[in-house]
């Protein structure tokens, strides 16, 4: 994914002092949700659970069932703090995060061989179960 074209309008022109020439400043960062959403052209599932670590802090654990233009099936689980999208200072910086993003993604051409990776290695039987009840 090339994350100039995906969001093509987070440079803006700013200029700090009279008389100089406007500067490039990233303008936003885009969420985690809307860089995933990025990454396939459908999201057919979502999944949060937010945990507390060892040191009393939330951990927000994230699972997605993605489905490609190809029709193949992908599987992202992650925590949301393992992508720095706020220390995110250009377009270079975002492209990284998105390239690790990308390589995180399990895919599969059916839907069935994405539930057996599932259910062998996600820690959750709930989340499997709420995963073998999903119609596609």
């Amino acid at each position: 994914m090339n994350v100039r074209e995906a969001f093509p309008n987070l440079e803006k022109f700013t200029r700090f002092k009279r008389g100089h020439h406007p500067r490039r400043v990233f303008n936003k960062v885009p969420s985690f949700e809307q860089l995933v959403n990025k990454l396939a052209s459908t999201v057919i599932d979502d999944h949060t659970k937010v945990s507390i670590d060892s040191y009393n802090r939330p951990v927000e654990m994230k699972r997605y069932i993605l489905r490609s233009n190809r029709n193949k099936f992908g599987y992202l689980c992650t925590k949301t703090s393992n992508f720095k999208l706020h220390l995110c200072a250009s377009y270079d910086d975002l492209q990284k995060v998105a390239n690790v993003m990308e390589q995180s993604v399990a895919w599969y051409d059916s839907f069935n061989e994405l539930v057996d990776y599932v259910s062998k290695h996600c820690s959750s039987p709930s989340y499997v179960k709420h995963l073998k009840n999903i119609k596609v």
